[in-house]
């Protein structure tokens, strides 16, 4: 399902990056066809060379420029979800560690009051900040992505709140945790890079190293 979508939004991007070249090669050979109702064979040979070298010349011209988008575009693409697929890995990461602390039988007893660990979203906070990467969020999957890491970042927001002393923050921050924690949040995240067997498989290393 995963690399449907992913051929799905690539097919999407060579669309959008070639149609101008091709709707101009499509106009131009309509255009030929009209003139190939010159009944004039020398004037006809004449004017159909100029055109087609005119049309041929632009026409590279314009899909070279289209193709040097298309790839900056992938790159950017490729390289935004591979750092956005780090944070989504330890977004994970410290939600399992806070749900696994909360059902621990060694539990505190005021331990389920203490303020949650921030979540590490180093990447997206550099990202967010770039106008290339921000034209992105109009477009699947940057579209869901960015509405789902907004979420934890109201999480963060209400952590860093809480540290500086409001108490009705630390509340929210909790309650946001267990909500997140609840609706499956963070694996929904996850899903957008790598699949349940992955997932799965993610929680083995860290059951090994916990």
């Amino acid at each position: 399902m995963r690399n449907f979508r992913n051929i799905k939004h690539s097919l999407i991007e060579i669309i959008e990056s070639f149609w101008v070249p091709l709707f101009f090669l499509i106009f131009s050979i309509g255009f030929l066809f009209k003139l190939s109702n010159i009944k004039d064979t020398q004037t006809f040979q004449i004017v159909i060379g100029i055109v087609l070298g005119v049309v041929l010349g632009f026409t590279a011209d314009i899909a070279k420029r289209s193709f040097d988008e298309y790839q900056c575009k992938m790159r950017l693409r490729k390289s935004s979800l591979k750092l956005l697929k780090n944070d989504a890995k330890g977004v994970y990461r410290t939600f399992w560690l806070y749900e696994n602390m909360q059902k621990s039988k060694n539990l505190p007893f005021n331990a389920k009051s203490y303020l949650p660990l921030k979540l590490d979203l180093k990447y997206w906070s550099f990202l967010k900040n770039e106008k290339d990467f921000l034209i992105l969020a109009s477009k699947p999957p940057f579209d869901q992505l960015f509405e789902s890491i907004w979420e934890l970042e109201k999480i963060n927001d209400q952590i860093e709140k809480a540290h500086g002393g409001d108490k009705q923050a630390q509340s929210f921050a909790i309650a946001f945790y267990k909500t997140a924690i609840q609706e499956k949040h963070h694996k929904k995240l996850l899903l957008f890079f790598m699949t349940l067997e992955e997932i799965e498989e993610l929680e083995k290393e860290f059951n090994e190293f916990s």
